[in-house]
């Protein structure tokens, strides 16, 4: 909208001047004020044009409507649709194979509903649900193997990550715990051997394990050994867990 006002302002006002130095019978190419009211909207063209290359650079208010983006070698690069300057509607960008990356759908400049992203070769790499502009559930998948590789979700109404789980290439668990926003790993924490059963356990205090945690063998889950941590002392597992 900035981009065609200041256009049209410009050429409003050359051709104003045209008309009335012409049509009084002057020669406007010798008036001062012509020349300097010209300059002046070459001086707004050249800002403007500035203030669109730093925003395509940096980022910056889009332009309302339809905007699409390309490669050098001519290929669709992103295009998305904003409306009052804020981006309303499906947002795509694409690899320069033509491979779709992003795919996101925003309501008045919040992110809402489902987003996928997408490797180059086609594959799902995460699956997102938004609400109200809060990301309220995240899956990362592998490129070879297809399945999950990370998980977030909330399964209450706090609209905030409160559980992450990351998975082996087997699709089975690797690792379990909850999310704090302000502290990191808080509460209950588990890491699963590849057959699934439970390696370690214990619980998380602002980010740290704290208190005693457990080794469980992987065959009988019978506990094999434990330590004890205090979570103001970033302390490492024993050798072998």
């Amino acid at each position: 909208m900035t981009t065609l006002l200041v256009r049209y302002i410009g050429l409003a006002l050359i051709s104003f001047l045209l008309f009335k130095y012409l049509g009084q019978g002057r020669r406007p190419f010798k008036n001062p004020f012509f020349w300097t009211t010209f300059a002046l909207i070459l001086l707004a063209f050249g800002l403007n044009f500035v203030y669109m290359s730093l925003n395509n650079i940096w980022g910056g208010p889009p332009e309302d409507g339809l905007n699409r983006f390309y490669y050098p070698n001519g290929k669709l690069q992103r295009q998305f649709y904003a409306d009052n300057e804020k981006l309303d509607g499906y947002t795509m960008t694409y690899f320069p194979n033509g491979q779709l990356e992003f795919f996101f759908k925003y309501k008045d400049g919040k992110q809402v509903d489902t987003s996928y992203t997408f490797y180059e070769s086609g594959n799902i790499a995460t699956f997102e649900i938004f609400e109200n502009g809060e990301r309220v559930r995240s899956i990362s998948f592998s490129d070879s193997t297809k399945l999950r590789g990370s998980e977030y979700f909330n399964p209450t109404d706090s609209l905030q990550f409160n559980h992450h789980v990351t998975y082996y290439d087997n699709g089975n668990k690797e690792f379990e715990t909850i999310i704090s926003n302000k502290q990191g790993h808080e509460g209950e924490g588990f890491y699963y051997y590849t057959n699934g059963r439970v390696k370690l356990k214990g619980h998380y205090r602002e980010g740290n394990e704290h208190g005693v945690w457990v080794k469980l063998d992987s065959l009988t889950g019978a506990i094999i050994d434990r330590d004890t941590f205090d979570y103001k002392i970033n302390k490492p597992y024993k050798a072998g867990w």
